[in-house]
């Protein structure tokens, strides 16, 4: 019986995208050819993570309240043409689930930035740079 005001302050407490996912994601980073440099950044501009391909990074779910964080990926190599990929996000599944149970997930999945899923960016193709006016 004593644990049953514990259960309920912790129902209170948690979300169901907050238990599940957590504040961040790993994210794979791959390219070909691979040993790519590459650099992570913020809507804000700032690096948050770099290396070389292949590499998994740990980023932030989100940039505040309600708030997707926004990422854009730069790959680069030399002899090859730089490529920028934007990382899309969008709402995760285990928020809607708080729609559904009326949890009070629907504010501290937000507060948390759990209620964001990011998607890893699909292989960055690298593109071989030709000198301009010389035929490959």
């Amino acid at each position: 019986m004593r644990r049953a005001p514990l259960l309920a302050l912790l129902w209170l407490l948690t979300g169901c995208a907050t238990l599940v996912n957590g504040t961040s994601i790993e994210l794979e980073i791959t390219s070909h050819p691979t040993d790519a440099s590459f650099a992570l950044r913020d809507q804000a501009g700032r690096v948050v993570a770099s290396g070389q391909t292949p590499a998994t990074v740990n980023v932030s779910r989100s940039s505040g309240f309600f708030q997707p964080a926004r990422y854009d990926l730069q790959v680069t190599k030399p002899g090859y043409i730089a490529k920028t990929t934007p990382i899309s996000t969008r709402v995760d599944g285990w928020w809607w689930i708080d729609w559904l149970l009326f949890v009070p997930g629907l504010l501290i999945d937000p507060f948390t930035g759990a209620m964001w899923d990011l998607q890893s960016p699909p292989l960055q193709e690298l593109v071989v740079e030709v000198p301009y006016g010389r035929a490959p």
